[in-house]
């Protein structure tokens, strides 16, 4: 966003940022084996190709290292004001613009700024969720989120639980299991995962990457249209995805050798409700003898372990949670208000919404990246947001155009947005009956847009400002 707005010659804006350097998720989770799940040539900005990637998928150091040489590169930095988290945007309306409340991580002195618009990229998976099971404070051991990995922990020849085994637990768990006395994997439900195809960039493909833009274009559009394809996995009843099921159970009854094992790894769901998720050697890593599959559940933690619902007391000297984030309250714990002082909370109580997931009615010039209805299954999120960002910009130009300084969407086109969107998604895979975290507790998608990235990209490309109410 920052960027597009340098290249339009627009410089009088802050990057508001809590804590004391860039790179958001890239520099929060640093677990062993983070990494994407996503090719670096695709997870990357379309505009910055030239970037010396190792391999098809690097890990995190290398995709933090890329944020901070794209920030550098664009001078991006000094416009950011780091350690200061926004606690409160109140819009006024009578003076017309947003009044924004910082607090300096630091010092805990707040200050108070004006803007006229006010845009929020604060993503969706920030921060770190921690199930409330009972005795957890009584616990006398190791104990942290994934996401707030203790690298000073010694886990080696440890008793070690984690609860948890999604997208992150899958990544750390064969990093960490040859140090474990033990090491049991409390798992709620299996995921299905596929093999990631990983594969070191050499220097003859750098060279041509960076001489001849044209290929590293190809390249991208090459993996962009091989992840559209697997959007069809994300329909209800998809033929794809039950010969996609049938292939992913013959590779576990390969790996797995053990009939009880083996029976735990296979989900009891469509495939594509939950995340898919990617790893060569998970596999391997639950079939050493040290490791352990708890699919009972959780009953309560005690001081020296966990009881678990079959009645089994299990020894722990450390509890790691891979247990994911809240992911569908959005900007919070930001407390956002807008006309007549209406709390986007309240706003959002039956769910969070937003029109083409960008901008929300009664709340003027307050655009979102990557917000309700913006998160994919098969395909990459930077796409949507660059879309999500050429979208703004042409609000911005409209406001500069028509020399207009606030703006609202109007109830009707949102209202009507919204109402297609959970219709659509009444025909994907998310809605079958798993438990995701695409959904509220009443079981609305707010995370996940139901079309193609392509189809997202075409009606972004539309802009009607019939859809603006002058304020």
């Amino acid at each position: 966003m920052a960027i597009q707005l340098k290249k339009k010659g627009i410089d009088n804006f802050v990057l508001l940022e809590k804590s004391k350097e860039l790179g958001g998720t890239w520099r929060e989770n640093t677990y062993p084996g983070a990494a994407c799940d996503v090719p670096s040539y695709l997870y990357s900005f379309s505009f910055e190709h030239d970037f010396d990637w190792s391999s098809n998928y690097p890990g995190q150091e290398e995709i933090l290292e890329y944020m901070h040489y794209v920030a550098d590169k664009n001078r991006i930095s000094q416009h950011i004001r780091f350690c200061q988290e926004v606690c409160e945007a109140r819009f006024n309306e009578k003076e017309r613009h947003w009044e924004v409340s910082v607090e300096n991580k630091i010092t805990q002195i707040k200050t108070h700024l004006k803007t006229r618009i006010l845009i929020s990229g604060c993503g969706q998976l920030n921060r770190p969720f921690i199930p409330d099971i009972q005795g957890l404070d009584k616990f006398s051991g190791i104990m942290f989120h994934s996401a707030s990995w203790d690298h000073d922990a010694d886990l080696k020849g440890k008793n070690i639980a984690v609860v948890g085994n999604a997208a992150s637990a899958i990544q750390f768990i064969p990093k960490i299991a040859p140090l474990a006395n033990k090491l049991t994997v409390y798992q709620r439900s299996a995921n299905w995962i596929v093999a990631k195809v990983k594969r070191d960039v050499k220097g003859a493909k750098k060279s041509l990457h960076r001489r001849f833009r044209i290929f590293a274009k190809l390249n991208r559009l090459f993996l962009f249209m091989s992840h559209e394809f697997r959007f069809l996995l994300m329909q209800k009843g998809s033929f794809l995805g039950k010969l996609t099921e049938k292939s992913l159970v013959q590779r576990i009854e390969r790996e797995i050798k053990d009939p009880e094992l083996r029976k735990k790894l296979i989900p009891d769901y469509t495939i594509g409700c939950k995340r898919i998720l990617l790893s060569n050697d998970y596999y391997r890593a639950l079939s050493q003898d040290n490791v352990d599959v708890n699919d009972v559940g959780i009953k309560v933690i005690t001081e020296k372990g966990i009881l678990d619902n079959g009645g089994r007391s299990i020894p722990a000297d450390a509890i790691i949670f891979a247990t994911g984030f809240e992911s569908t309250s959005f900007l919070a714990p930001m407390a956002i208000y807008g006309i007549e002082g209406e709390s986007l909370e309240e706003s959002w109580q039956d769910g969070a919404e937003a029109y083409r997931g960008v901008m929300v009615h009664r709340f003027p010039n307050l655009f979102i990246l990557y917000g309700p209805n913006t998160n994919l299954g098969h395909n990459s999120v930077i796409f949507m947001i660059e879309n999500q960002v050429r979208y703004i910009m042409k609000c911005i130009e409209y406001f500069q155009l028509h020399k207009q300084t606030v703006v609202d969407v109007n109830e009707a086109s949102m209202k009507s947005y919204n109402e297609n969107v959970q219709r659509e998604l009444g025909e994907s895979v998310w809605v079958t009956g798993c438990s995701n975290w695409y959904m509220t507790n009443s079981g609305k998608v707010v995370n996940n847009w139901p079309k193609s990235a392509m189809a997202y990209k075409e009606m972004m490309n539309r802009f009607n400002p019939n859809t603006f109410t002058k304020i």
